[in-house]
């Protein structure tokens, strides 16, 4: 009579969402599926928080410069622009700021080029003889 010996493996039935097999450090570990996505859905929600405060962070610098911004002149040139060239008249015996206004004004009203010839010149309604009036 021959003998034969069987050999019995003990196998474990395989439950995908009971246990996780993870290799480190060459060994294996099981966690529970439930843990393993918790903490992948936890990296996840970091990952897109930290992508959302960069990408919001972008757009209000973005925004900032947009609405600082001295339109479309670089920044190394906003203010070399042209200084106006500042008209003044010499004023003589009997002129009056607002007879000057009259001569110059052309189509705007006499009495807001006298307030800006007074702004003008210091917020002084007198002038003298000889005194450059400056003009707007």
């Amino acid at each position: 009579m021959t003998t034969t010996t069987a050999t019995i493996y003990r196998t474990r039935t395989h439950r995908p969402a009971a246990n996780v097999a993870l290799r480190s450090a060459g060994r294996a570990e099981t966690r529970p599926a439930g843990r393993l996505a918790a903490g992948v859905i936890a990296a996840r929600r970091r990952t897109a928080t930290v992508v959302a405060v960069g990408v919001l962070s972008l757009a209000g610098l973005g925004l900032h410069g947009v609405l600082s911004s001295a339109g479309d002149v670089p920044a190394s040139a906003a203010g070399a622009g042209s200084a106006p060239v500042a008209r003044t008249v010499k004023a003589h015996p009997g002129d009056t700021l607002w007879s000057i206004a009259e001569a110059h004004r052309g189509d705007i009203s006499i009495r807001r080029y006298v307030d800006a010839l007074v702004e003008l010149n210091g917020g002084e309604t007198r002038i003298d003889a000889g005194q450059l009036v400056r003009l707007p």
